[in-house]
């Protein structure tokens, strides 16, 4: 009898160390952040993100935000990324005036429950919008300014048109790539579409309404778009298939697009 309630005793507490386990994975995984993004998100569309319930949710430099709402978001994100057990990233689309589209990235830390830390997106794109919309009253444009322009509509392009944008792209984009490596010596290269030295990868940059690419130590090739400083976004081909890590610091958002290709952007 004792053996017997022993073994009932010791199956109990696996079943229940099993089920200690499965709870935690579920409640530390990319559903249960997406779900606390979506509440989120809710409150926003509601005006309360000054309320005690929203503050439940919100940790770190997220507890100095100061605005009932974060305007026209989209009613989930997109894709949720999980960067290791207790680290979670959610894209959330935020719609502008003349249906302009801009990313939001949103990073959300575990303790117990998920919550919302920080919140990041491409920077200055202020500046780039000006120029943008400057070009765009112009009645007639240079081949130099229409080259410019194209760029800087790239630069202001969402996730979604720069994915749609690659897949036309890639057989283009692998042919730089290629350029690049038979051209590259070993040592850390960054051209610029200005470039004099590289008159081949020059044109080709030119021709895609790209600004620049850098080979990295690494051996990753980074072919930047635009932006303004360090705010930049582009693609990146990594031979290893190692992109570099998400961090709300540097690389905001990386993204597979195809076999070792990512989309990129920093701040």
């Amino acid at each position: 009898m004792k053996r017997a309630r022993a073994l009932l005793i010791l199956v109990c507490l696996v079943a229940c160390s099993s089920f200690a386990v499965a709870q935690f994975k579920a409640e530390a995984g990319t559903e249960s952040a997406k779900a606390t993004l979506v509440h989120f998100i809710e409150l926003s569309k509601r005006q309360a993100l000054r309320t005690p319930e929203a503050r439940k949710i919100l940790s770190n430099e997220a507890l100095k935000w100061d605005t009932p709402s974060f305007g026209d978001l989209g009613v989930s994100p997109d894709k949720m990324i999980l960067l290791d057990k207790e680290t979670s990233v959610g894209r959330v689309q935020w719609h502008g005036q003349n249906n302009y589209v801009a990313d939001l990235y949103f990073y959300l830390g575990f303790d117990g429950t998920w919550k919302i830390g920080a919140v990041r997106r491409l920077a200055l794109t202020g500046i780039v919008e000006m120029a943008y919309n400057g070009l765009r009253l112009k009645k007639t444009l240079t081949q130099e300014e229409q080259d410019e322009l194209s760029n800087l509509e790239l630069v202001l392009a969402s996730d979604e048109v720069l994915r749609a944008w690659f897949g036309r792209n890639v057989s283009a984009l692998n042919r730089l790539y290629e350029l690049t490596r038979s051209m590259h010596t070993g040592e850390y290269v960054f051209l610029i579409r200005q470039e004099k030295s590289y008159p081949k990868i020059r044109q080709m940059l030119k021709e895609l309404h790209l600004d620049g690419l850098e080979v990295q130590q690494d051996g990753n090739v980074q072919i930047t778009i635009g932006g303004v400083t360090d705010n930049t976004v582009g693609f990146i081909y990594s031979p290893s298939n190692h992109p570099p890590p998400i961090d709300p610091s540097s690389y905001i958002w990386v993204e597979g697009v195809a076999n070792k290709w990512f989309l990129f952007r920093t701040t």
